[in-house]
């Protein structure tokens, strides 16, 4: 790999983290917390329909979907990334108020990667990163 300015030194590769949720303290919390480390870059989306149109010509490296979203709905937006992708290609981590078992369980078996309950910090997310993209439940 070349560096934007010719340096012939290895590049370090960017993770493209995705978050969509229509609470904009927990994207700006997200946002600010992930974007500062060196090796993520991040993106956010209110709502299931704005990164749908995203999602039909870019697919990131994960995903943080908040299931209570208005409109469509977390679960639909994770049933139309399963169409296209596995767990192994797109990891995805629901986030959520509702940590009810049964809420838990519906998205673990609907092809989420993991779980995290609000509020969601971002060292929290750096570290289960690597877990759910090599874990998938059964």
């Amino acid at each position: 790999n070349v560096s934007p300015d010719g340096d012939p030194t290895l590049t370090q590769e960017r993770s493209t983290i995705v978050i969509v949720d229509d609470d904009p303290l927990i994207l700006e919390v997200l946002q600010r917390g992930l974007a500062s480390q060196p090796d993520m870059s991040v993106l956010i989306f209110p709502n299931g329909e704005s990164y749908l149109d995203f999602f039909a010509s870019t697919k990131p490296d994960l995903l943080l979907l908040d299931a209570g979203l208005p409109g469509i709905s977390g679960l639909e937006v994770l049933a139309r990334i399963r169409a296209r992708y596995s767990r192994t290609e797109l990891p995805v981590i629901f986030i959520s108020s509702d940590s009810e078992s049964a809420q838990v369980v519906s998205v673990l078996e609907a092809g989420a990667n993991d779980f995290v309950g609000k509020p969601v910090l971002p060292d929290f997310i750096s570290k289960r990163r690597s877990y759910s993209a090599t874990s998938s439940p059964r």
